[in-house]
């Protein structure tokens, strides 16, 4: 984490050192008007995509399996795992058929409503199948051990969410200082 900080305060530095040395070399600085509201107001939209969506259902479903495995018998996680099955599969079928909605422009499923959907979908039936299960076996206080646990996945995930951001920050911020 230190050195994606220190990389931050370095493109700083630099990119302000490089536009003033360069003007006609089309650098950008982050420390100009452009770029402190590029960094400053367009921040959370930026940032904020489906990577940072995935990486907080995925560690919600974590957190729900970590919890619940050692509640349930064999016969069970069979059951959970139809339930999976069946919501996939029609999820599945939103592709297969004519017309498909969530096919790209042009039929494909490279970044497609598909793929861009795929990580959420799965992480969301598993903690649907297992609250499912978790109900109708009568498992007392289902409710609260599923929201219990879906809080601690996000927890065990903190760090890879603040890595995410620092990353994601800093390669917006390339791509503004270099690229366009």
């Amino acid at each position: 984490m230190k050195l994606l900080l220190l990389l931050h305060l370095l493109l700083i530095v630099l990119s302000w050192l490089l536009s003033a040395w360069l003007p006609d070399a089309g650098i950008h600085s982050l420390l100009s008007g452009e770029g402190l509201r590029l960094m400053l107001s367009d921040y959370a939209e930026l940032v904020g995509g489906y990577p940072l969506v995935w990486i907080i259902l995925c560690s919600a479903a974590v957190g729900v399996v970590r919890a619940i495995r050692r509640h349930y018998s064999l016969s069970s996680w069979l059951y959970t795992g139809s339930i999976v099955t069946l919501l996939l599969f029609f999820w599945l079928c939103t592709i297969l058929v004519p017309s498909a909605p969530m096919r790209s422009i042009d039929g494909s499923l490279w970044m497609s409503p598909f793929m861009m959907s795929a990580p959420s979908v799965v992480a969301l039936a598993i903690i649907v199948a297992i609250t499912t299960y978790s109900i109708l076996a009568g498992v007392p206080s289902a409710i609260a051990t599923i929201t219990t646990a879906i809080v601690r996945g996000i927890q065990q995930a903190v760090h890879f969410i603040v890595y995410y951001i620092l990353t994601a920050t800093l390669v917006i911020a390339v791509d503004f200082v270099f690229f366009s």
